[in-house]
């Protein structure tokens, strides 16, 4: 459109200075002369504004929505989530990805922590309008009425840039409902929360839905309980192990489905978060076989479900129910360890590379990845007697070294970002270790508990 409308410009440009030459000259005082100049002048200035207007418009395709009637925070979803991507990637200071999920293109209807940083970002270039008058200096993230305000304003006129304008009225939302900066412990999805899908009876270790918890008081705060419902249509037994991971880390032991409910209690604390950290918790569980048709679906349905008795209060959209799964009937791979082999000797002297653990995993019907495993030392040695842990699968080294023990006597190997491939057949597993001290001590190293295990069935299709 731009390109035409210059046409247009010279067109009437030649067409009114022709009409001005052929004017008899004689006809015209010089103040008239002027006076066809200043209006010529003032016609090119009307279309000039008009070209500058197209040109530096912005138009905001795919928004399905002509305003924003809500305010919006981490944790919710919808059509004007999108839009609210869709207008921030359109100004290259308030994009919410450069690629990826949120980025231009790719816009989604879930409010994540990278929306957030987008809404910050543009928080803080319009601060005189949509800050100042709380008293604010920095973005929040939080899309209160001042910022939908600026975006509804900036929606109507299909621009990126608005002039600033001092609000002359008071905004219809008092201090008291904008969430309290940088004040206590905020629940909210990941944003790689598991989307709807399918899952398979007898499958172990299920992703259900992701958390992400976040301290905002100025002190640390500890989660000691958390209770999770089971809203899905399926029986209590369905979930037969729920566990809550950190990562590759598993925080808690089995916790069963009660009356629809999963409660995880730990008085010294399931999840420690410093002052302004945030982690992803992941909600797994074991399906149960012969489930077929069942729909599983977990939730935090309240605040009152999350306890951390020094957190200065508990905030978050609830009830925060993740996506439901269909459980499927179908063929999966089968892992068997046959017994474990610990070292013979009776007794060691402090050397490199030794092995503390081996067995063998055999691997049936399908081929499998290994993500995981995790290792328990459950002897009397201390933990920074062994160092530089290494694992081995098939003679080949797997993965990074561990260079020590946890606070509960784990080492885990996390193959998760290059999982290693396991074909059908059988395959040695090994632990080698430093040993560096340990006097009059032993130790022992055990796989406790299937879900120490995360093997996935690899999709061939």
């Amino acid at each position: 459109m731009s390109n035409i409308l210059k046409k247009v410009v010279a067109v009437v440009t030649t067409v009114t200075c022709a009409a001005w030459m052929v004017a008899p000259v004689s006809a015209a005082t010089t103040a008239e002369l002027q006076a066809m100049i200043d209006n010529l002048l003032s016609q090119i200035a009307v279309l000039q504004a008009q070209i500058s207007g197209v040109e530096g418009s912005v138009a905001y395709t795919g928004c399905t929505i002509t305003s924003f009637d809500r305010n919006l925070k981490v944790g919710m979803s919808g059509d004007d989530v999108e839009c609210l991507q869709i207008m921030l990637n359109a100004d290259s200071e308030t994009v919410v990805a450069e690629s990826g999920v949120g980025s231009a293109g790719n816009e989604t209807t879930y409010f994540g922590s990278l929306t957030e940083g987008g809404v910050i970002k543009f928080q803080d270039k319009y601060a005189a309008e949509v800050l100042a008058q709380w008293g604010l200096t920095a973005g929040t993230g939080y899309v209160g009425s001042s910022t939908r305000e600026k975006l509804n304003s900036m929606l109507a006129a299909g621009v990126g840039e608005t002039p600033v304008e001092t609000p002359e009225e008071t905004p219809e939302e008092t201090p008291e409902e904008q969430p309290a900066v940088g004040e206590g412990l905020t629940v909210a999805f990941a944003s790689d929360n598991p989307a709807s899908g399918t899952l398979v009876e007898g499958q172990g270790l299920a992703e259900l839905a992701k958390y992400r918890f976040t301290n905002g008081d100025s002190s640390t705060v500890n989660i000691t309980k958390i209770i999770l419902k089971s809203i899905g249509v399926s029986a209590d037994a369905t979930l037969s192990n729920v566990y809550l991971f950190e990562g590759a880390t598993r925080l808690t032991d089995n916790a069963s489905v009660s009356s629809g409910k999963i409660t995880f209690v730990n008085s010294a604390g399931i999840i420690s978060l410093a002052a302004g950290e945030s982690k992803t918790i992941t909600i797994r569980s074991t399906i149960a076989g012969s489930t077929y048709g069942q729909k599983v679906k977990v939730s935090i349905n309240a605040s009152s479900d999350v306890v951390a008795p020094k957190a200065s209060s508990i905030n978050g959209t609830f009830p925060m129910s993740g996506n439901s799964m269909d459980i499927a009937t179908g063929s999966l791979a089968t892992v068997y360890f046959a017994s474990t082999t610990y070292p013979t000797a009776a007794t060691i002297n402090p050397q490199d590379g030794y092995r503390i653990w081996e067995n063998t995993i055999n691997v049936g019907t399908r081929t499998v990845t290994l993500n995981r495993i995790s290792l328990r030392q459950v002897d009397s040695i201390d933990l920074d007697d062994l160092q530089n842990f290494v694992l081995y699968v098939d003679g080949t080294q797997v993965g990074s070294a561990v260079a020590s023990l946890d606070a509960n006597k784990y080492v885990t190997f996390d193959l998760s970002d290059s999982p290693l491939e396991l074909k059908a057949t059988s395959h040695i597993v090994k632990v080698l270790a430093d040993i560096v001290g340990g006097s009059y001590s032993s130790f022992k190293f055990s796989l406790r508990k299937a879900s120490d295990l995360t093997l996935l069935i690899l999709n061939t299709e």
